[in-house]
């Protein structure tokens, strides 16, 4: 760190980027020493990763769904922060909520198919969520037709079978980076 001339001041601005300070603040700062992977949340875990991509500052970085357990909110804002650093992002996700931080799209529609584009719009964000849900209703049939009960809903706490749930496809978006500081 010292040698990279980065101060606890740049440290705590890299948390505060991350959503990180607040936890920071509460478990004692940036000397605290705890058994981090029993203290932190899922989501505080992986807003701590994305902390040390923002500190590292690679040119490109790969994120496999590093925001899964955090809210539509703070994702919106860690990622804006992390294009606002200039580098290039490949994020493997289920979200549609990080399309528009992406210029590329590359969808797996968990059938065997993918899709990719190279320019992204909201109307072709649209058209993927169509052809998404048209293979998965086809490949539901199909399964049907074959004497399979697919997508199996898990069991409710009460023990009745709860509807359906949506099958996600997997995405990877892309980003070039832009111009570095």
């Amino acid at each position: 760190m010292v040698a990279r001339g980065v101060t606890d001041a740049d440290l705590w601005q890299t948390m505060r980027d991350a959503l990180m300070d607040s936890v920071l603040e509460t478990h004692g700062g940036l000397d605290a020493v705890k058994e981090w992977g029993e203290v932190l949340s899922g989501g505080e875990k992986q807003r701590l990763g994305i902390a040390r991509v923002m500190y590292h500052r690679p040119k490109f970085a790969i994120l496999d769904e590093c925001s899964s357990a955090i809210n539509v909110e703070a994702e919106q804002a860690i990622f804006e922060k992390l294009l606002a650093l200039g580098m290039g992002l490949i994020t493997i996700s289920h979200r549609h909520t990080l399309f528009r931080f992406h210029t590329k799209l590359l969808c797996f529609d968990g059938a065997g198919n993918y899709h990719f584009n190279e320019t992204l719009q909201q109307t072709q964000l649209d058209d993927l969520t169509a052809r998404k849900s048209q293979a998965v209703a086809q490949l539901s049939s199909v399964l049907k037709e074959l004497g399979e009960d697919w997508p199996k809903a898990p069991p409710t706490a009460d023990g009745v079978a709860a509807a359906s749930p949506t099958v996600q496809p997997t995405m990877a978006g892309f980003v070039a980076p832009v111009a570095r500081r």
